[in-house]
């Protein structure tokens, strides 16, 4: 595998955990930090409340957020920008409707205007839904989650596949692969824990869910999955051309 991915994943895992265990280990009362009318007040409450637990500051507490916030700003950049060019090749590759409008490229600035112009007014639209139905917002967001594994879930028995049968060109040097039984240790891993996950993200968060607790993530992907079906059966089949190894090489 390449040493940055190794490392990066290593710098960015580390003082993760650090942090995550340091808060675990701080917090004496749990039930009267989420009991506070701020972590209440919406997903980040809590965030701020260990804040101002923890500096009995309304000024330092507010510095804190905003130094937390301003750190998702070249993340958020990045992240659209990734998606916008996964975006951008799947049209390439006419696998989405209306390839070739999202494809094209501004010839002025050598960008894909129109893909990234997607990925940021879908996000922007979609999270608008939180003003007329949290509920609905909280469907959609654990539908990307499922449908986020089950991209994963693809991938792993694929690769885990192609090493028993010992397919694909091992002697490419470009082609990054982790060797003999590690490889297989870790694609094997990968599905039982996306397996377990995926089940786990489709249920309810409570025992006996009402409609406004229900996890309707299960309904929507089923939905979805028949959406994507008739859509690669009437334009995707004829419309997709599939990369060839030696385009790939």
């Amino acid at each position: 595998m390449p040493a940055a991915l190794i490392w990066a994943t290593a710098v960015n895992f580390t003082p993760g955990l650090i942090t995550v265990l340091v808060i675990n280990f701080s917090i004496t009362n749990i039930n009267a930090l989420l009991s506070t009318s701020l972590s209440k007040s919406g997903p980040v409450g809590p965030v701020i409340q260990i804040f101002a637990t923890a500096t009995t500051s309304l000024s330092w507490t507010t510095a804190i957020s905003v130094l937390l916030l301003a750190t998702f700003i070249p993340c958020f950049a990045n992240t659209k920008m990734a998606a916008s060019r996964q975006l951008w090749a799947f049209a390439e590759d006419g696998a989405l409707p209306n390839s070739l409008w999202i494809r094209k490229v501004d010839e002025k600035h050598g960008v894909s205007s129109n893909a990234i112009a997607l990925t940021l007014i879908g996000p922007i639209t979609l999270s608008l839904l939180n003003l007329l139905s949290p509920v609905a917002l909280n469907a959609i967001i654990s539908l990307v989650i499922i449908n986020l594994m089950v991209s994963y879930l693809l991938v792993a028995p694929t690769s885990l596949y192609d090493r028993c049968t010992d397919g694909g060109d091992t002697h490419n040097e470009h082609v990054y692969r982790l060797t003999s039984w590690r490889g297989t240790a870790v694609d094997a891993f990968s599905i039982i824990f996306i397996t377990a996950s995926l089940v786990i993200a489709m249920f309810p968060p409570v025992a006996h869910p009402t409609a406004q607790e229900m996890n309707w993530a299960v309904v929507l992907f089923r939905g979805d999955c028949l959406i994507g079906g008739l859509l690669y059966f009437f334009d995707g089949r004829r419309s997709y051309q599939c990369l060839q190894d030696t385009t790939l090489r």
